[in-house]
C-alpha cells in the first residue's frame, strides 16, 4: 500500500511540475512583443560617415593580444611604419602569422606522400585501355591467389 501510495504521489508532483511549466511558459510568450516592426538602423560607425572595408576589425584585431603572448611560439612577423609628426603621411601596418600546423605538421607529410608515390603517378596518363588492363592484370592475380589457397 505504501508503494502504491508513493508512486501516486511522484506522479502528481510530476504533474503539478508540468503543468506551472506550460502555465509559465503561455504567460511569457504572451507578454513577448507581438506584431511590432523591426527597426533597421546602421550601426555605431565610430565617427565614420562612410566606412569602407578597409576600417573593419579583421580576426588579426581579435587575436593580437594572444598572438602577441605566444609570438615565440608562433612567428608572428609584424610589418610596417610608425606615423610621425603632427599631420603624418599615410602609412600602413600588416602582421603575419603562419599557420604552425600547416608549415611545420602538414606541408613536410604531402611533401613525403608525394615523393612516396611519384612512382605510382607514372600510371595515371588518361589512356584508358591501359587501365583496363591494369583491371585484368589484378583479377587474373586474384584469382590465381584464391585458386592457390585450396
Amino acid at each position: 500500500m505504501a508503494m502504491a501510495t508513493h508512486s501516486l504521489t511522484t506522479i502528481v508532483y510530476a504533474s503539478a511540475s508540468l503543468l506551472a511549466l506550460v502555465v509559465g511558459l503561455y504567460f511569457v510568450r504572451r507578454h513577448l512583443p507581438k506584431g511590432t516592426e523591426e527597426i533597421v538602423a546602421g550601426t555605431w560607425d565610430c565617427g565614420y560617415a562612410r566606412p569602407t572595408p578597409r576600417m573593419q576589425y579583421t580576426a588579426s584585431s581579435f587575436a593580437q593580444p594572444l598572438t602577441d603572448l605566444l609570438k615565440i611560439f608562433l612567428g608572428t612577423r609584424k610589418h610596417g611604419v610608425a606615423p610621425q609628426g603632427f599631420f603624418p603621411q599615410p602609412t600602413t601596418f600588416e602582421t603575419h602569422t603562419p599557420d604552425a600546423a600547416r608549415e611545420r605538421l602538414f606541408a613536410p607529410l604531402f611533401r613525403f606522400v608525394d615523393r612516396a608515390l611519384s612512382p605510382v603517378r607514372r600510371m595515371q596518363h588518361g589512356r584508358i585501355h591501359e587501365y583496363l588492363l591494369y583491371i585484368a592484370i589484378v583479377l587474373v592475380l586474384l584469382l590465381l591467389w584464391k585458386a592457390g589457397g585450396r
